[in-house]
């Protein structure tokens, strides 16, 4: 394994350090290993990607295969754990629609096969998962029939809403349209509505969907799995041993087989703050010509995909000299990283100067020459509460073409 250490061995087990991160390594024969082994991208805090094959996973630990062994990677470290393969084929088009959409307030969003409501408990049936149940004050919203672009947009805004009272959607032609009170149940074939005090019944062919009233929630789950079809489930732990799938959220335990799992885990919540998911505190630009380039987030200046080098980015800043961006950390953050660059689509030549500072102190200064190889950033910013990023005109000292791209643009506790 490149970049490993060793430090003890014995006959069967190795312990290791590779950039940073403590492993453990056992040397076993193929007959020792569970045969539920999965193909997948382990990407850790430090940003090194693993590929290898998933052999366990539980609350702490992913135990991973590699040709010189199984190695231990602590969850801890761990960013992101993605397949490398594709799971089971997605569901036909008619099976979707036979599907009600359930979106939660934490950002899940699944598909149920059925669906009722009981008091203040959400009860349905995920085709894979099995039998599911939420809290009423989870949920945001249900669709119940299926949608099209004729009326999708009506639907998003409807069920976005803030709301002191539920919503019951009925579809009329092109148009949507709601009755406001309270829903005290959803059946087989009715949904039990309280209409101005009087309780309405509402046949559910009729209804296209339900908005509910927002409430109190627990506090939310930190993992997020996104799944076949478009769905995510955020949960409180996830296990995989024996070739079963184990989901756990607010006490309930969801399991399927190892092909039905989930294609990506994020584990980065709490761990890592995305500069593009902040506002910075303050924003002060001075452009050499009169146009003024707002920094822009998560996209190019163009509105394509971040590009450092050969390398997209989803998350990333896009930021036009000369420019001096601000954000207020709290001194809650170890690390600073990012891959920075020109934007590859600027063809003139053309010269930047980049300073990060750390409470006003400089901690680095970098020289960029559009055409050069991407810069990567790795600064330690324990205790800094203010990061400011100054993207400054270069020894051309004018603003022609410097487009610098930040990719993955990130503090880390």
């Amino acid at each position: 394994m490149r970049g490993i250490s060793l430090i003890v061995q014995s006959a069967t087990r190795f312990s290791v350090v590779t950039n940073g991160l403590f492993l453990a390594i056992w040397s076993v024969t193929p007959s020792l290993l569970i045969a539920a082994e999965l193909p997948v991208a382990v990407e850790l805090l430090s940003g090194t990607v693993t590929n290898a094959e998933l052999v366990q996973l539980n609350e702490t630990i992913a135990k991973l295969k590699q040709p010189e062994g199984v190695i231990e990677v602590p969850l801890s470290q761990v960013l992101t754990l993605k397949q490398a393969t594709a799971s089971k084929p997605p569901r036909t088009v008619e099976a979707e629609k036979a599907l009600t959409d359930a979106a939660l307030r934490d950002g899940s969003r699944l598909k149920l096969s059925s669906l009722s409501l009981q008091e203040s408990r959400l009860l349905g049936k995920h085709p894979v998962w099995g039998e599911m149940e939420f809290g009423r004050n989870e949920v945001t919203s249900l669709r119940l029939a299926a949608t099209d672009t004729k009326v999708d947009a009506a639907w998003k805004e409807l069920s976005s809403r803030d709301l002191t009272r539920d919503l019951v959607v009925l579809r009329k032609g092109d148009v949507l349209d709601h009755l406001e009170g309270t829903v005290i149940g959803i059946g087989e074939k009715t949904i039990q509505f309280l209409l101005d005090g009087d309780e309405v019944p509402v046949k559910r062919e009729r209804v296209f969907g339900i908005v509910l009233a927002k409430g109190e929630v627990q506090s939310p789950s930190l993992i997020r799995c996104d799944l076949d079809n478009n769905e995510t489930i955020l949960v409180d732990q996830v296990s995989l041993a024996d070739g079963k799938w184990i989901l756990s959220r607010q006490g309930q335990n969801y399991e399927a087989d190892l092909e039905y799992g989930p294609i990506s885990i994020d584990y980065s919540s709490g761990k890592l703050l995305y500069l593009s998911e902040q506002e910075p505190r303050s924003a002060k630009y001075t452009p050499f010509f009169g146009y003024t380039w707002e920094y822009r987030k998560d996209r190019s200046f163009e509105g394509r995909p971040l590009a450092v080098g050969q390398r997209t980015y989803r998350r990333g800043l896009a930021i036009h000299s000369k420019s001096e961006m601000t954000w207020q950390l709290g001194g809650e953050f170890r690390r600073f990283q990012t891959v920075m660059g020109y934007d590859p689509e600027i063809s003139t030549a053309s010269t930047a100067l980049v300073r990060i500072l750390g409470d006003g102190k400089e901690l680095l200064k970098v020289d960029l020459v559009r055409g050069n190889p991407p810069h990567s950033v790795d600064l330690d910013i324990t205790d800094i509460s203010q990061l400011t990023i100054v993207v400054d005109f270069g020894t051309d000292e004018v603003d022609i073409g410097d487009r610098i791209h930040f990719g993955n643009a990130k503090v880390v506790k």
